[in-house]
C-alpha cells in the first residue's frame, strides 16, 4: 500500500507552492475488556463491555484525519469526539450528593 501511495503522489504534477488539503473521516470499532482503577487507592473495578455494548450507548462519535501540505512542509491531526451515555449504577451505588 506505501508503495500505491508513493507512485500515486510522484505521478502527480507538481503544483509549487499552493497548499493541499486532504481530510478524511473514519470509523473506530472496540470492546474494553479488563480490569480498571479509577484513582490510585480506589478499588479495581472490572470491566467487560462487547462492541455491541459499547454501540448502544453511543450517542454521537466523529474521527477525522486531516493533512495539509506545501513543498516540504506538513501539518497533521487526527481527532475525535464520542458522546456515550451510560445506564448503569457504580458497584457501590449510587454516589452520595455533594
Amino acid at each position: 500500500m506505501l508503495a500505491l501511495g508513493a507512485g500515486l503522489a510522484q505521478a502527480q504534477p507538481e503544483q509549487g507552492d499552493v497548499w493541499r488539503f486532504q481530510a478524511t473521516p473514519y470509523l473506530w470499532m472496540t470492546g474494553l475488556q479488563g480490569d480498571i482503577r479509577p484513582a490510585r487507592y480506589a478499588p479495581t473495578a472490572h470491566v467487560s463491555q462487547s462492541f455491541s455494548d459499547v454501540l448502544s450507548d453511543l450517542d454521537a462519535a466523529v474521527f477525522l484525519n486531516a493533512t495539509a501540505r506545501k513543498v516540504r512542509h506538513v501539518l497533521h491531526a487526527d481527532g475525535s469526539y464520542a458522546d456515550v451515555v451510560g445506564h448503569r449504577q457504580p458497584a457501590h451505588g449510587p454516589e452520595s450528593p455533594r
